[in-house]
This record gives C-alpha cells, structure tokens and sequence, in this order.
C-alpha cells in the first residue's frame, strides 16, 4: 500500500540526493594535500581526533568521521588498503580495530 510507496519514494530521496551531493563535492576547488607523517617516536603511528560518527541508514554500519593534524594532511592509501585505528575507552584501556576506508 502506500507505506511500501512511501519508503520507496524515501529512498529514491536520499539516492537522488547523495548524487547531488557527490555531484557538488566535485565542483569543489582541490586544496593542496601532504601526506601525513607517521613519527619514529610514535612507533609509526599518526593521531587524529574522533569528530563525528552517525548510523548509515538503518543499517548497523557507522561512519566515523576524523580530524588530522592539519588541515593539508591526508592519509594516502591504496584501494583496498587497510587502516588500523587505536584509542583509549572511558577506562582507559586501548581499544584497537581494523577498516577498510570507503
């Protein structure tokens, strides 16, 4: 009935307008980028700090959003490349997890 029209035309919304946005990203001027540098003193580790995180969607993936540095940095990996983030909980322990960046 109308609900299965409703979430159709809900998701036919957000398709049309993630399109808008990835269509708007590439109009936007390129800054110049440095790869940033992982320190022998941090045992080849960089910092960022944790910005944002949000449920995609009513799915069980979230995206987490993440400052570097500086503004220029970028972390350059190759596709299908695995990154490996570390942080401290609440408590104070170290929590460590592995992603593929999209």
């Amino acid at each position: 009935g109308s609900s299965v029209a409703t979430g159709r035309l809900n998701k036919m919304l957000k398709l049309i307008q993630g399109r808008m946005e990835r269509f708007a990203e590439s109009w936007k001027p390129t800054q110049e980028t440095t790869p940033m540098p992982f320190e022998d003193e941090n045992e080849g580790w960089g910092v960022c700090t944790l910005r944002a995180r949000k449920r995609l969607g009513r799915t069980q993936f979230m995206q987490f959003d993440f400052d570097l540095p500086k503004p220029e940095y970028t972390v350059p990996l190759d596709l299908g490349q695995k990154l490996s983030l570390c942080c401290l909980d609440d408590d104070g322990n170290v929590a460590r997890g592995s992603f593929f960046p999209f």
